[in-house]
């Protein structure tokens, strides 16, 4: 297949909801939206920033209160979701970085495996 051949047929998707910063109410509506992009015959997923923590301060009062354990949780969750049903999604998150806090993206190629910038 040429690059060409796979640029017409990719079907890009952008999943954006009104997050918050309870980790699991923001997995289901992720969970949600890989089902419907899914559906909709989707092969690139992408999410907005923090989806899975909430922005903080907006959605989550601080990133120093983000239970990390439960985000990792979350994002293996998303990344097998995502590859059952054969997309490639990009996940915004918010990880620890050098003694504070930064906002990330988590790229799973559809093969069980995140790349985090």
């Amino acid at each position: 297949m040429t690059a060409g051949h796979l640029a017409a047929h990719l079907k890009l998707g952008a999943f954006q909801f009104a997050g918050s910063g309870d980790v699991e109410a923001n997995l289901r509506a992720l969970e949600g939206g890989i089902e419907q992009a899914s559906a909709a015959g989707v092969r690139l997923l992408v999410t907005q920033e923090c989806a899975v923590t909430g922005y903080p301060p907006v959605e989550t009062p601080s990133a120093a209160g983000i239970d990390f354990a439960a985000a990792e949780r979350a994002a293996a969750r998303v990344q097998a979701l995502a590859t059952l049903h054969g997309l490639f999604a990009v996940l915004g998150t918010v990880v620890p970085h050098q003694g504070g806090f930064r906002s990330s993206s988590r790229r799973t190629s559809g093969r069980a495996r995140w790349r985090t910038t």
